[in-house]
């Protein structure tokens, strides 16, 4: 069997869509969602479509920034509840399973990318991380990795999303998200309701930098390093970071 899909086009751009299956039911074929490197998505309601040639696909555009490229898709393993802004006659909220996808870009943005089964269809919304804001509290002065700190927009908005990973879920209900912006170490808490809090974003690089050549009795200065990939050990936490070194 032959599955086609037609991936998003953009003039001059040779690199392929980011993809993550969409989970279904145990008796239905998974999903499908392309994303190409400028923010269009596409998304399929089943595998199957592409035995047909996937001409029916439902798209959108991500709200990118001039020369900001999309560098990672991620997709939860787990389906968030979303309370919509639709009530039943008693008042009542109704109450969706959502799938939900992150995005990161080149230019250190954050999307949340949401599925809503709607009439037998999905419809797709995408919406940007809640900006960070500078906090006049104490945290502000003594900075933790595992708390808040004193964030800067500019900062934050502007290096490249190398990575993202899943951490294990918030005291709250939500679920904690590790992002890796550049030389920064982000941690975030996305809620359940549908909003994100930046928790701690600290450079590590030069941390990591120097715990390696006292590790391995490195001396030369010439040498550089880079990170490269983070990950979170089980949804615990234990946190890890990929370095290389170069000269």
């Amino acid at each position: 069997m032959c599955y086609i899909f037609p991936c998003p086009q953009h003039d001059g751009v040779t690199e392929l869509p980011l993809h993550a299956f969409v989970p279904q039911s145990t008796d239905r074929e998974p999903g499908l969602i392309l994303v190409s490197v400028y923010g269009q998505v596409r998304i399929w309601e089943s595998v199957g479509a592409g035995l047909a040639g996937g001409k029916n696909f439902t798209t959108m555009e991500l709200n990118l920034m001039e020369d900001e490229h999309v560098t990672n898709l991620v997709r939860f393993n787990v389906s968030w509840t979303s309370f919509l802004s639709v009530f039943r006659s008693n008042n009542v909220p109704l109450v969706y399973k959502a799938k939900t996808f992150l995005i990161g870009t080149s230019s250190g943005q954050l999307f949340r990318l949401i599925l809503t089964p709607t009439g037998g269809k999905y419809h797709l919304v995408s919406r940007p991380f809640s900006r960070p804001v500078p906090s006049n509290s104490l945290s502000r002065f003594i900075p933790s990795f595992f708390g808040s700190s004193n964030i800067d927009p500019v900062v934050v908005t502007n290096a490249y999303v190398s990575s993202i990973a899943l951490g294990k879920p918030s005291a709250a209900g939500g679920r904690i998200v590790w992002t890796l912006v550049g030389e920064r170490i982000q941690k975030w808490e996305l809620k359940s309701e549908g909003w994100e809090n930046l928790l701690s974003d600290i450079n590590v690089l030069a941390l990591l930098e120097s715990a390696t050549k006292g590790a391995f009795g490195i001396t030369d200065e010439f040498l550089n390093f880079e990170l490269i990939d983070v990950g979170c050990e089980r949804c615990v936490s234990c946190l890890f970071a990929v370095l290389k070194y170069f000269y």
